[in-house]
């Protein structure tokens, strides 16, 4: 158990491997690029009922890592699925959609004479992207023009002004859909019955 790094060059060459990572059901990664610096990257996994891990990786292949999970970091203990939207990293949860609120926005709302006096650790709020509540997210994919997203079990689009729409996705029935790949002018969807 642990996280591989990897690198395809002719074959996949292992880089890496960090036990430091405990045993867990891993759903998705994502990558932040919100605060893009050329000397590390940071990753976001997703798990089954473990919370979700920001994972950091500089040059060196040196990992850092840093756990959010339960109520103190604003999560139920169910799933996590981090997804890229746009220039952000957004979670797909059991019951919604959600953002990462980082140490350095929580930092520069504080008053001066505590911004350097406290040790901090973001947190996750609902995200203002959907204005439904209580739905699971399973899947959101992007492109230029169009968000699509596994909202409840069904397909749904948000256009460019974050209107949400699952009107012309009614049609399929092959049980809940899980995951979606948008592909050229084609969307693949992966659902219980195929």
């Amino acid at each position: 158990n642990g996280l591989g790094i990897y690198y395809k060059g002719i074959e996949w060459k292992l880089l890496k491997w960090d036990d430091g990572l405990f045993a867990m059901n891993v759903l998705n990664i994502a990558e932040d690029k919100t605060n893009k610096v050329d000397n590390f990257t940071r990753l976001w996994i997703g798990t089954l009922g473990d919370g979700a891990i920001r994972l950091t990786v500089d040059n060196q292949l040196l990992v850092n890592y840093d756990y959010f999970s339960g109520s103190a970091a604003g999560l139920e203990q169910t799933w996590v699925r981090p997804f890229n939207y746009k220039n952000t990293v957004l979670f797909g949860v059991a019951s919604g959609l959600m953002k990462f609120i980082d140490e350095n926005t929580i930092r520069a709302n504080l008053p001066d004479s505590l911004k350097n006096s406290v040790e901090l650790q973001g947190y996750f709020d609902y995200s203002e992207l959907l204005s439904v509540d209580s739905v699971s997210i399973t899947s959101l994919m992007s492109d230029q023009h169009m968000t699509f997203l596994c909202m409840d079990g069904k397909l749904a689009t948000i256009n460019e002004k974050n209107e949400l729409h699952s009107i012309p996705f009614l049609s399929i029935e092959k049980g809940n859909v899980n995951t979606i790949l948008p592909d050229r002018n084609q969307l693949l969807a992966g659902a219980d019955e195929g």
